[in-house]
């Protein structure tokens, strides 16, 4: 639990990592990251020092900003407004751009994921609480 919470202001978890039973839905299902439901107008920023590596639109995810951090990645997605540039040098706890609020349901919500090379982490065991 190293690293600072992914996004600006008050936030919860709303999607655990890895295979658990939906709520909802009543069927198995298998995370990569965890949800982040944030403040409207909240921001996404960056856990570490690093670079942007790619800046992706992702259906389900809007935009998506990685950013590398030596042999680790960091996934930031569902995001509305993207103010960084592939290739750009980053500090830790920079703003990366705002996360995209549904206009149906107000929420603001982030999807966050951490990866050792091709192995995904539980991100939540590496930030501070």
């Amino acid at each position: 639990g190293k690293f600072p919470v992914p996004v600006t202001g008050k936030y919860s978890i709303t999607g655990k990592f890895g295979k658990h039973r939906h709520v909802k839905y009543n069927v198995e299902t298998n995370s990569n990251g965890i949800d982040i439901q944030a403040q409207a107008g909240s921001e996404a920023r960056s856990i570490f020092e690093g670079e942007v590596s790619r800046i992706v639109a992702f259906p389900g995810y809007n935009n998506c900003i990685i950013v590398r951090h030596g042999g680790y990645y960091s996934f930031y997605g569902n995001i509305q407004q993207v103010y960084v540039k592939q290739g750009q040098k980053i500090t830790s706890g920079q703003t990366l751009g705002k996360i995209y609020t549904d206009t149906d349901t107000g929420i603001s919500e982030m999807h966050f994921q951490l990866w050792q090379g091709n192995t995904k982490l539980n991100p939540e065991l590496w930030l501070k609480r």
